[in-house]
């Protein structure tokens, strides 16, 4: 088993939980590479995880070269430092709220390892360790890492005050912020002692909000939704992601029962062959059917295809497919829903099936796979090769039901996602077909 350097160790000794951080959270990343792995090596994982949540437009990183400066100036070895002290110190020099050791542990080729462990400066405590990834080439896990990051410091504002029905707040264009982007709003409870040290914290979802009009630095919108008999006060926190982050779990019972099928949105009977499926194998049409090939690429590898043009924008919907397995010795197959569109970066929502009759609710972070729900076993899915099923997904807001030939399987809820497109994507040692696609927007 691969050797964790000593500052990894000094570090893991101060484990402890700190409150969420708020606004955009300004981070040193440390490299701390392990036994054997080369300089190119370590240069290509951090110049990908620098790329990556740079282009975010979430945090704050400080420069690489006054990092390096500052190390020469105090005698600081990475490779040696076993005092966390020291470490917190190089953050309060560089005025970093955060330090992000990123333990880079060797792999074959060109593979290597990522995790990351994060440091408060303020604390000088250990307020969260994202999990080593897998071996794979430096690209591949800093866009895996960064999606977790994503999701374990979201960017936060603050509402700096409230004129009629406009809410004004500062996050804008540097923020990554868009006209018509949905913020979720909080109000923050703290608790303190007498001598006024912070001693809980939390954060209590009080509604929505949509931004009308968007500046570099602050931005102005409307309400959406507002808890019963409160309204939205300057401090209050807003934030793109959904805060407090709620738990996803599976429903037994329909979370949209009342929802039935309106505008019918597209209806491809695969006549008029509008996909190309990238990463195929094969012809992607054949006997009237779309089929997806990935039998014979290389594990990890995916073939995947995308709807286009009016459906990129879609919100509350009800989506139909028939789908039929078609061979592969471990045949797998995501339906991916609320989605960029996008393979490398993609965000969105994806069910997950397997030709032994199994499920699971998963999302993606800027290419990032998350579970939602554990991969469970279903009655409803037909197992065998050439048979049928009928798959239709139902989406109003953060509420989500799987069918399966008819029948009411489970749903979950999560509120990351508010519109996307609709694709299809499967493993290697996969084939599988679909026709008679429907998308429907929600009946009024």
């Amino acid at each position: 088993m691969p050797r964790r350097p000593p500052l990894l160790l000094a570090l893991l000794l101060l484990f402890t939980l700190s409150p969420p951080a708020w606004a955009k959270t300004s981070f040193i990343l440390l490299p701390v590479p392990g036994a054997g792995v080369s300089a190119a090596k370590t240069e290509a994982a951090m110049s990908a995880l620098r790329g990556y949540l740079s282009s975010s437009g979430r945090y704050t990183l400080v420069d690489r070269d006054r990092l390096a400066a500052v190390m020469a100036e105090q005698k600081l070895q990475i490779s040696g430092v076993a005092d966390a002290t020291r470490v917190v110190e190089l953050g309060k020099i560089l005025g970093a709220e955060k330090i992000a050791a990123v333990e880079i542990l060797d792999g074959p080729g060109d593979e290597v390892s990522l995790g990351v462990t994060v440091v408060d400066v303020a604390t000088a405590q250990v307020e969260r360790v994202l999990p080593q990834t897998g071996s794979a080439i430096p690209e591949w896990n800093a866009k895996w890492l960064a999606g977790g990051w994503a999701s374990a410091y979201p960017l936060v504002g603050t509402a700096l005050g409230v004129k009629g029905a406009t809410v004004f707040v500062d996050l804008g264009e540097n923020d990554g912020m868009k006209p018509g982007q949905r913020l979720f709003v909080a109000h923050l409870k703290v608790e303190r002692d007498d001598s006024g040290a912070v001693l809980f914290s939390n954060l209590d979802r009080i509604g929505t909000m949509r931004l009308t009009e968007v500046g570099p630095t602050r931005s102005k919108g409307t309400i959406l939704r507002l808890e019963a008999g409160v309204t939205i006060q300057k401090g209050d926190r807003v934030s793109p992601d959904p805060i407090p982050l709620g738990t996803p779990s599976l429903a037994r019972a329909p979370l949209n029962p009342q929802a039935k099928p309106g505008k019918l949105l597209l209806d491809d009977t695969m006549d008029s062959q509008l996909l190309a499926p990238e990463g195929n194998q094969g012809a992607p049409y054949r006997n009237g059917r779309l089929y997806i090939d990935a039998d014979t690429i290389p594990p990890s590898w995916h073939a995947r295809v995308y709807y286009g043009g009016t459906l990129n924008d879609s919100t509350d919907f009800v989506w139909e497919s028939d789908l039929r397995w078609e061979g592969g010795d471990n045949a797998r197959v995501t339906l991916i829903f609320r989605s960029n569109g996008q393979y490398a970066l993609a965000d969105g929502y994806a069910l997950y099936l397997t030709q032994r009759g199994t499920f699971s609710f998963n999302r993606w972070r800027r290419g990032s796979w998350e579970n939602l729900t554990p991969e469970e076993a279903t009655g409803a899915m037909r197992r065998g090769k050439g048979e049928h099923n009928t798959v239709r997904i139902v989406g109003v807001d953060g509420r989500f039901d799987l069918y399966l030939n008819g029948q009411f399987v489970a749903g979950f809820q999560d509120e990351t996602y508010e519109r996307g497109t609709f694709g299809y994507l499967c493993n290697n040692q996969t084939i599988f077909s679909v026709d008679d696609v429907k998308v429907w927007a929600v009946a009024p």
